[in-house]
């Protein structure tokens, strides 16, 4: 990061280092078909 120029990542550091991140999406019952099947491509 230029913010942190002398900061090493954490891979670096800390052999083995994995971050996972997961993202979802919520629509209310009754929401479109047409926009469900957008939502999901």
């Amino acid at each position: 990061m230029a913010i942190l120029p002398d900061t090493p990542a954490v891979n670096d550091v800390v052999r083995g280092f994995e971050v996972l991140g997961w993202n979802g999406i919520l629509a209310p019952t009754g929401t479109p078909k047409s926009i469900v099947e957008k939502l999901n491509t």
